[in-house]
């Protein structure tokens, strides 16, 4: 049987709840006080240990030298092959593009002259080579090489762009032709937070200098599989 509990324990638990909850209290109304309703598409600085342990200086950038003037074929790109008065040894080609893949080793393969290496190569040397190959079996082969699809040079671009994802350079490019691919930046994008990612290293780059002070110094050259 179980017996009841006297009324002056049953008061005493009472008042100490009761207590608790005045000690609490203003420590809940401190700790609640911190917070601050945000309007909303508010931007606050972060400082982030990885981009800074990441980081090094721009000067790498800005000292680095020109690249070649001349696209240079790669892995992925189609080329038209055309062999003056011979339609049969160009480029096979496919129902939607006309052309051949150089395939993942940097091969070009056509019929009679087989798999011949292309890959660093620009269009006046895959020319030379095609025709020196294919002076086997011609007597003064005159060979004409186009690219008709550029696959090899990609450029990641993300975050606030107006046209974000993966873009294929068609020629060296600078900083701003890199943006120029994407459409620009959309209104809210951060011209003091943009990096640069080469190589696993996290570059920083002042777009602020080059877009609002016309900073020509920050229009650096970009490479294949840079990533802004």
């Amino acid at each position: 049987m179980l017996r009841s509990i006297p009324r002056i324990y049953t008061f005493n638990l009472q008042l100490c709840g009761f207590l608790l909850c005045l000690f609490c209290l203003p420590a809940g109304l401190t700790g609640c006080s911190s917070y601050r309703d945000l309007p909303p598409r508010t931007r606050l600085d972060i400082n982030s240990p990885v981009l800074e342990r990441d980081e090094i200086s721009a000067g790498a950038l800005i000292d680095q030298p020109a690249p070649p003037a001349d696209y240079l074929v790669g892995p992925g790109d189609i080329l038209s092959i055309q062999v003056y008065g011979q339609p049969d040894m160009g480029s096979a080609g496919s129902s939607s593009l006309r052309g051949s893949r150089v395939d993942g080793q940097g091969y070009l393969h056509l019929p009679l002259a087989g798999a011949i290496q292309v890959a660093g190569l620009n269009l006046k040397q895959v020319e030379d080579q095609l025709a020196k190959e294919l002076s086997h079996y011609l007597g003064n082969p005159l060979v004409v090489a186009e690219i008709v699809d550029y696959r090899s040079q990609p450029l990641h671009l993300l975050g606030q762009f107006n046209a974000p994802g993966v873009h294929y350079m068609e020629r060296p490019l600078t900083l701003m032709e890199g943006l120029a691919l994407g459409n620009g930046l959309n209104e809210i994008a951060n011209l003091r937070g943009a990096r640069l990612i080469r190589d696993q290293q996290t570059l920083p780059v002042d777009l602020l200098g080059l877009l609002q002070n016309g900073e020509t110094k920050n229009n650096v050259w970009l490479q294949p599989g840079d990533t802004i």
